[in-house]
């Protein structure tokens, strides 16, 4: 009797192990960068960094496939994701390769998360109805936001080093003009053309910014070096705003072997200087951290601990390395120390669920908790604000 107890109990405990396997998730990410950064930076190895440290404490198996800033591989590698039999998808919108994407995954029936890039509304009708319901919702930064605050920095500590620097050869009712260049990523990718819409909306406030030229550097820093340095030839520049950081730190470069006379000052977005001695004036960051939030949303979502409705979310994460955020940033995710950060904190399921935001990940005490306030859904457009 007691040896059939015994079976029984192995038996049930065999059946219990396999179904906590079952409920292990597996996510595929289509991530459009490389695995060690390249001339574009490295925030996309950066995402994947913390969508690691996120799937091992979540109990998630990601698979992160590799595009190399090369939006025709993504699509290709696309055909890829269903070998995997994934649960779930997580997909970038880069270059609009998002709706080929998804068009190749709802035909395999992969539910998608669409992170950092969304689709525009044209995008949107281009698929079928049942492509549309494969996308369980988006994660998405408040780009315009920053593409606003990033010029309205540059300009305050533009006009504070020239009123620091000015002398008596300027009367008092005369209004500066300041020339003001703009390197956007690209031409399609709804970050890109979000932040340039918040830097626009900010200069045409403003009578004494002149916006000289928008070109398109591609993220890349050496492309932003040499587009700066062609238009030195003929300009000059007071205030260069870039769509990232490389592109900032390339643009300065030519800056300074042009020598010009005037002042100039430099801001870009990422917080990711990849060991370069050129250094810039402000840096807005924080994005970095929503491949990480992707997969807390995923998690709770096939635990049933949100619907579908709270799957749309934007985000206002930003912040200027200005704050002390910044410092703590780089201790609490340099090295080994990303681990230290439990991720499961933010899950719906935990006993006191944290708010995800950039305050929670730089807190000095990582083990610090606050009680979760649930946002407030928008009953029309099912859409998140936090």
């Amino acid at each position: 009797m007691k040896r059939f107890i015994v079976v029984v109990l192995l038996f049930l405990c065999t059946l219990f192990n396999a179904s906590l396997k079952a409920e292990n998730i597996k996510v595929v990410f289509l991530n459009p960068g490389h695995p060690a950064g390249d001339d574009t930076g490295c925030f996309w190895s950066n995402v994947n960094r913390f969508m690691e440290a996120a799937a091992d404490d979540l109990d998630i198996e990601l698979i992160t496939l590799f595009a190399q800033r090369d939006h025709i591989l993504m699509k290709q590698m696309a055909k890829e994701v269903a070998q995997y039999q994934p649960d779930y998808a997580i997909v970038v919108n880069e270059k609009g390769a998002g709706v080929s994407i998804v068009q190749e995954l709802a035909a395999g029936n992969i539910p998608v998360l669409m992170l950092l890039n969304n689709f525009t509304n044209t995008e949107l009708e281009s698929l079928s109805l049942h492509q549309r319901k494969m996308i369980l919702g988006s994660l998405i930064p408040d780009n315009f936001l920053v593409g606003q605050r990033l010029m309205a920095d540059l300009f305050a500590v533009h006009k504070e080093r020239q009123q620091g620097a000015q002398q008596t050869t300027q009367t008092n009712n005369k209004t500066e003009r300041y020339k003001v260049l703009a390197l956007q990523g690209d031409y399609r990718s709804a970050a890109a053309l979000e932040r340039k819409r918040g830097l626009e909306a900010f200069i045409n406030e403003q009578p004494s910014l002149f916006l000289i030229d928008t070109p398109v550097a591609h993220w890349s820093r050496e492309e932003a070096y040499r587009k700066v340095k062609g238009i030195l030839r003929y300009d000059e520049i007071d205030i260069l705003w870039a769509a990232n950081d490389p592109m900032a730190i390339g643009a300065k470069k030519a800056l300074l072997q042009a020598g010009q006379e005037r002042d100039f000052t430099v801001g870009g977005i990422n917080w990711d200087r990849r060991e370069s001695a050129i250094d810039i004036d402000v840096s807005y960051g924080g994005h970095v951290t929503l491949g990480a939030k992707a997969l807390v949303m995923l998690h709770d979502y096939h635990h049933q601990a949100i619907s579908r409705c709270e799957m749309t979310v934007k985000i206002d994460i930003f912040v200027n390395n200005e704050r002390d955020q910044f410092t703590q940033f780089q201790a609490n995710t340099s090295g080994g120390t990303l681990d230290k950060i439990d991720f499961t904190r933010f899950s719906k399921l935990a006993n006191k669920p944290e708010i995800f935001d950039i305050n929670s990940i730089t807190s000095k005490d990582l083990s610090y908790h606050k009680k979760v306030q649930h946002a407030q859904n928008d009953s029309n457009t099912c859409l998140v604000k936090q």
